[in-house]
């Protein structure tokens, strides 16, 4: 399937909206403080909750989720019969949070933006189940870095037996295998805490 310029410029324009870092930015108007100074120096919503405030959290947190959920969402309504799109769109929007064009391609580990990629990538509460697996996971006691790839590989065989599309299987792929690379120094980490970065 071919893609049109306009097409390109689209998914280059959700590459730069998603590389704004809005944890960072809420945070650093609401309390002074840059956050990548703490922690594990990223600039994602749990560190905008922990060292900035619970308001910049929230906030950070919801603004990062829909620039990745509204972006497929605009996608979906514009081109509803081009899958290549909804794949270059997903992909777009978890890139740039993870490699920001204005903080020389650093950013975070991507989850919050995920999370609304998955939301508005399928219909119905297929996406929330999987929130709600993550969530159980670290009820339980499952180490952040760990939950988070259980939860992938879940997504993956979901996705794999419930859907013939390739597009949107890679999608789930692609996007699982971008986190999980933003990750991979908490889960070879020997800290005792390994810290949630969205």
């Amino acid at each position: 399937m071919a893609i049109r310029f306009y097409q390109m410029v689209y998914v280059i324009f959700v590459y730069l909206l998603s590389s704004i870092p809005f944890s960072l930015l809420v945070a650093k108007s609401l309390s002074g403080t840059d956050i990548r100074e703490y922690g594990d120096k990223n600039p994602g919503a749990y560190n905008a909750w922990r060292y900035g405030s619970k308001a910049a959290g929230v906030f950070g947190f919801s603004l990062d989720f829909l620039k990745g959920g509204l972006a497929v969402f605009a996608a979906k309504k514009i081109w509803p019969d081009s899958e290549l799109i909804l794949l270059l769109t997903a992909l777009s929007a978890v890139s740039g949070h993870a490699w920001s064009f204005y903080l020389h391609f650093n950013g975070g580990k991507a989850l919050a933006v995920t999370a609304g990629v998955f939301l508005f990538l399928f219909k119905g509460f297929v996406a929330l189940v999987w929130f709600l697996l993550f969530g159980f996971l670290r009820v339980l006691g499952v180490p952040t870095p760990k939950s988070v790839v259980i939860t992938l590989f879940t997504a993956n065989i979901q996705t794999f037996v419930s859907y013939r599309s390739w597009y949107l299987r890679s999608a789930v792929f692609l996007v699982s295998l971008i986190v999980t690379y933003k990750h991979k120094k908490a889960l070879f980490s020997n800290q005792k805490e390994a810290y949630l970065d969205t």
